[in-house]
């Protein structure tokens, strides 16, 4: 009996709060092998059931192999499994096409003797709470490293573990796979085909919405993403139609037929965009699919004049920033899909089909319109769409950014510590002007697939809550599409369409380093210097004076271009535009400073506002021709 797991079974015994069992547990009697299948996610309790039925029906002498399929769960409840298949001398199994992430790790590598099948799917995270992660959990993450060590898990996967936030999943390669497992596919009898334990899902019916809701948010908090995409399509959201079905008229019924299959559309155009990537484990198609499909149930759902209520109650209370400006909203959504596009661009996906999955979603966005025109909630689905939207774009670059093989341009940024981060970004604004165009889009794509998110989870660990790190980061984006904006408008209107649009390429770089230098001094909690000097207030912190002169000397060249674009020489109102959209951000940033007291407050503003200023100086200057 290995004894580091029967601490860690104390410990989450102790640590982790209980649940109804979850798991399917079947018994398969097959001719020289008892087969023990686990699907779906483990939970508390689910020890305990998997150790009755073991000892109901296993025969000492026969081999026994445990065959898992399961997002992972408990921790209590899949150390219990992992005692009993160590003792035991149990083997254990993920086939092809099943999977076996977090939690569900541990019990595989429990086994005596292990098989990972070429096309299954095996990740690993830190252990977290349902809460979050905390100092017990990241303390639990350590022994848990330990145990992997005792049941010889290869350094870089107990690495990748460590490394790898509750958020997110590390996937093992095939290389790792091979390293795990014990024997070969040649030399194991495979099992029966697998009962078929979803079956009954796809036939289940609700008595009421409020039922079907309930088993929706359950869905909601799984990790399990396959399991998650297979009732979502087979249960939930048919239910949510049919139970809906009574509330529309035939004008209605038409506009969300359009709807739903300009969404299934959206669903392959996604999954295509994921192959373009090279992206083929199930995980992540699932991961992506459920959220989309998430995405699906919320607008049936809503189609109850209750729940539309709620929701709208529960917004209206309190909206994020961006969206009680609605310009800001839209724009928010439009950088998004730009930050894919980039990626696409720098080559890692296929851009042409983004662009068609837009377009998909367009339709069904505006079909849906069409059902709620008129009526007190038209604005607030609309809006509420987007916001999901914006979560979808988020988890499809994410998973696209997290499986990039190439990590050249990532390995040009030092994420050993905040400050060395913000020298990468210092010293990457330092040779901007000597970048080719291909060095500048991969820049770009780096800069929004990985750094901006890797910031937003930085400020959450850092005690900023959800809606200020999203709302700080999607008004930063705003403001820096609707400069863009501005500045291609007005080179147009200079140069004609002879302007130089490697110049746009630049600028999105540039309001991107801007983005991730605003962020990153939220962050800082030393006397950093190179911030300090930096930003150039005389090799000190800005003072108050400062940070209100920067903002002044904004409003003055604001002012002072509108004149020129007055002259038809730059876009004047695109120019006002980008003041009120950045006005929105510059607040924003000075209310969550003020919240959390960061350091250098004014430092930390006046950098805000010498950046745009600087801009404007050189649009100025451009446009008025001097």
């Amino acid at each position: 009996m290995n004894s580091r797991i029967s601490f860690l079974t104390f410990l989450a015994v102790s640590l982790f709060p209980g649940a109804v069992q979850a798991a399917d547990i079947i018994y398969d009697d097959a001719e020289n092998t008892d087969f023990y299948f686990i699907s779906g996610e483990i939970e508390y309790g689910d020890g305990d059931n998997f150790k009755r039925i073991v000892e109901n029906t296993h025969r000492n002498g026969r081999n026994t192999a445990v065959v898992l399929n399961s997002g992972g769960g408990n921790v209590l409840a899949s150390f219990e499994m992992a005692d009993l298949i160590d003792r035991n001398g149990f083997a254990t199994v993920v086939l092809d096409n099943n999977h076996c992430y977090s939690a569900c790790f541990a019990v595989f590598m429990a086994g005596a003797a292990r098989l990972a099948y070429p096309q299954s799917n095996i990740g690993v995270h830190r252990v977290s709470f349902e809460t979050g992660e905390d100092a017990t959990t990241k303390g639990l993450s350590v022994d848990m490293n330990e145990l992997y060590k005792d049941l010889n898990v290869p350094p870089a996967i107990r690495l990748a573990m460590l490394e790898t936030p509750p958020s997110q999943m590390y996937i093992l390669s095939p290389e790792e796979k091979k390293q795990i497992s014990t024997v070969d596919v040649s030399d194991f009898s495979s099992p029966k085909p697998k009962p078929n334990y979803s079956a009954g899902l796809k036939e289940k019916h609700y008595s009421s919405l409020r039922e079907c809701a309930a088993e929706f948010s359950k869905l909601l908090s799984s990790e399990d993403y396959p399991q998650v995409t297979e009732i979502l399509l087979g249960s939930v959201i048919p239910e949510i139609a049919r139970l809906t079905s009574h509330k529309y008229n035939s004008f209605q019924a038409e506009q969300l037929k359009t709807a739903v299959n300009a969404f299934f559309r959206q669903l392959d155009l996604t999954r295509s965009i994921l192959s373009s990537a090279g992206i083929t484990d199930e995980y992540s198609i699932t991961r992506v699919s459920s959220a989309l499909l998430g995405s699906l149930a919320m607008d049936l759902l809503m189609i109850e004049d209750s729940y539309a209520s709620v929701m709208q109650q529960t917004l209206t209370e309190n909206p994020p920033v961006y969206a009680r400006f609605s310009d800001i909203h839209n724009l928010a959504f439009a950088d998004r899909y730009n930050e894919l596009r980039e990626l696409c661009r720098a080559g890692f996906c296929n851009e042409e089909t983004v662009k068609e999955q837009e377009r998909a979603w367009i339709e069904r966005n505006n079909a849906m319109a069409q059902i709620y025109k008129n009526t007190q909630y038209e604005t607030f689905v609309n809006e509420y769409m987007i916001d999901r939207q914006i979560d979808f774009i988020n988890t499809v670059k994410y998973v696209i950014s997290s499986r990039v093989k190439d990590r050249t341009y990532v390995g040009k940024f030092d994420f050993s510590s905040h400050r060395s981060l913000m020298t990468s970004v210092s010293e990457l604004y330092g040779k901007i002007t000597s970048l080719t165009v291909d060095e500048i889009l991969q820049y770009n794509a780096v800069l929004g697939a990985y750094i901006i998110p890797f910031l937003e989870y930085e400020l959450k660990e850092a005690g900023y809550d959800y809606r200020e790190y999203t709302d700080l980061s999607l008004t930063g984006g705003a403001y820096d599409l609707v400069y863009r904006e501005f500045f291609v408008s007005s080179n147009r209107m200079f140069y004609g369409k002879d302007y130089d649009k490697n110049a746009t390429e630049f600028v999105k770089l540039e309001g991107k380093i801007m983005r991730v230098a605003n962020m990153l001094l939220l962050l800082l909690k030393d006397a950093d210097l190179s911030a300090a000097t930096y930003y150039h207030c005389r090799n000190r912190y800005c003072t108050k004076d400062e940070a209100e002169t920067a903002y002044h000397s904004f409003e003055n060249f604001v002012k002072s271009l509108g004149t020129v674009c007055r002259k038809q020489k730059c876009n004047a109102k695109q120019l006002e535009r980008m003041k009120g959209v950045y006005i929105q951000y510059d607040r924003l940033m000075g209310k969550i400073t003020m919240k959390h007291k960061a350091p250098w407050i004014h430092h930390v503003m006046t950098m805000m506002r010498i950046w745009p200023a600087g801009r404007l100086i050189r649009d100025y200057n451009t446009y008025s021709g001097r």
